[in-house]
């Protein structure tokens, strides 16, 4: 079925390469990629849009064409759908250059590759301008939750044996008012306790990530600092050898004349 859209751009798609990712999706059609996503995110029928505005940008894009970086399709047999790996927070101008190589086993059209491939990449159908300021604001709230310890359950998302197992766990902040409504006082003031507890335990665990990770920065900054001094005195032994190699031949001609 020919493309009905006009921006998608005229390549030569014959030859024994593999597509990179950008000429994948562009040879596909748009609307039977949609169709294929909202197939399995049905959520996503009012972000034609987006996807389409995605599109556009994918078209435009400079991409740095790659020899030795893939993008390798395999088939999922859990869900039945071709498996391509993490393309969410990638480089457009990078991925957009892989080759997509597809497993022996994995058998569907280029079309529906080309919509998995789509939707991994945009991620809702964001363009990279657009993930770059969502993941911002979603870190930047992840962040201030957790340094106000605001994260809740909200009385109208669960119901109350899910809220009473998840604050004896310790594992999520409950609001007070549903505390009060479904423990008493003591109850509450244990509960309260075995959070604290997990809180610290959670950061004293991120502190010693980051500690263990800044060592480990600090000891391949050394060695790369040892390294470095190593070659420079190899290479400055190597120019003295070279100096009185040099010093010793002239001294044997000015001895002959």
């Amino acid at each position: 079925m020919k493309n009905k859209h006009p921006f998608w751009t005229k390549l030569d798609w014959r030859g024994p390469r593999p597509l990179t990712l950008r000429e994948l999706i562009m040879k596909s059609n748009f609307d039977t990629m949609m169709e294929i996503i909202i197939d399995f995110h049905s959520k996503m029928a009012n972000q034609g849009g987006a996807f389409l505005k995605a599109c556009y940008c994918i078209r435009d894009m400079k991409v740095k064409a790659h020899s030795e970086d893939y993008i390798l399709a395999k088939y999922d047999s859990e869900y039945n759908e071709p498996y391509i790996g993490v393309l969410e927070g990638l480089n457009w101008h990078e991925c957009l250059g892989y080759p997509v190589k597809r497993a022996k086993d994995l058998h569907c059209t280029d079309t529906k590759l080309a919509a998995i491939c789509l939707w991994h990449l945009t991620f809702y159908g964001f363009t990279p301008k657009e993930q770059k300021e969502e993941a911002e604001r979603y870190f930047e709230r992840a962040e201030r939750e957790r340094r106000n310890d605001e994260i809740y359950l909200a009385d109208d998302l669960y119901d109350d044996e899910y809220v009473k197992e998840a604050a004896w766990s310790g594992r999520t902040r409950i609001q007070d008012e549903v505390l009060e409504r479904l423990f008493t006082p003591e109850e509450i003031v244990e509960i309260k306790r075995i959070r604290k507890e997990k809180l610290d335990e959670e950061n004293a665990r991120y502190d010693a990530a980051e500690a263990e990770e800044r060592q480990q920065l600090e000891q391949e900054a050394a060695l790369k600092l040892e390294l470095r001094k190593k070659a420079e005195q190899e290479k400055r032994e190597e120019w003295y050898r070279k100096r009185r190699q040099s010093r010793w031949k002239n001294r044997g001609k000015k001895r002959r004349r």
